[in-house]
């Protein structure tokens, strides 16, 4: 067998070709190759660091709204702190709810499955 791309010949249960670097499709007899495109890494976007930073600054201005010893910032820390606790609560309920609706779903799916069979 040949690559498609390049001439070389390949053996039998190569994924890329040697020479050029084409990955080799096999369907039973008959060959396919895909080029293979440079990538050198991770694709790169700003936005996480425009996420830090947004984050960053948040937290510097919270910091000096609500000083450390300060009741205002224990009472906010502890609003938030609820409003997570709240929300968690009610995402984990909408998945358990999920989750029973999927397995009862399955399970009429399988039940007409082995109907269909027997």
């Amino acid at each position: 067998m040949y690559c498609k791309n390049c001439g070389k010949k390949l053996n039998d249960g190569d994924v890329h070709c040697i020479n050029c670097g084409c990955e080799v499709e096999q369907t039973g007899s008959i060959q396919y190759v895909k080029e293979v495109t440079e990538f050198d890494g991770e694709e790169k976007t700003g936005t996480g660091v425009i996420c830090a930073i947004f984050l960053g600054i948040l937290g510097l201005i919270i910091g000096f709204m609500y000083p450390a010893s300060t009741i205002e910032r224990k009472t906010f820390l502890r609003g938030w702190g609820i409003a997570y606790a709240i929300s968690r609560v009610i995402l984990v309920l909408i998945g358990f709810v999920g989750c029973c609706v999927m397995f009862d779903y399955y399970i009429d799916y399988f039940e007409r499955f082995a109907r269909a069979i027997l």
